[in-house]
């Protein structure tokens, strides 16, 4: 049986093959992002249960799905080359990363709870987008 987690992380093949990313690093990453909302009291109200679907892609389909494309339910941010979907806290987040593009910001000084570079910059990728999830709704920011 499958559990169904609150947040999920999945990548299109070429990003996968890009960056070396196995289903077992998109796994450990996965846990790690809902444990840090855990820690963070995102699921405190039982009521709500927030959800966010992260998709890693290449710069080509990011520029085939948002680059001309007039969705009014999308907001594209081109400083960090990501579209987004935040609809009720009720609804799926969901935010599309174009990862070939993507400023990972200094790795020095982090947790080196995952294993290489890559499944860090991701995961310092990954709080910065969770993080701009807690401010939109009024929950606690991950700890650093």
């Amino acid at each position: 049986m499958s559990i169904k987690l609150p947040i999920v992380i999945s990548a299109e093949q070429k990003v996968s093959e890009l960056f070396d990313l196995s289903t077992g690093m998109l796994e450990k990453l996965e846990a790690w992002a809902n444990f840090e909302t855990l820690k963070a009291n995102w699921y405190g109200d039982e009521d709500i249960e927030l959800k966010c679907q992260f998709t890693l892609v290449s710069a080509d389909t990011f520029q085939q799905k948002f680059a001309s494309l007039d969705m009014p339910e999308w907001k594209i941010d081109n400083e960090n080359n990501a579209a987004l979907k935040f609809g009720g806290i009720e609804e799926k987040q969901h935010i599309i990363l174009d990862m070939e593009n993507q400023h990972y910001g200094d790795i020095a000084d982090k947790s080196r709870w995952l294993s290489n570079d890559i499944q860090l910059q991701l995961q310092i990728l990954l709080r910065h987008w969770l993080n701009q999830i807690a401010r939109q709704y009024q929950l606690d920011v991950l700890d650093d």
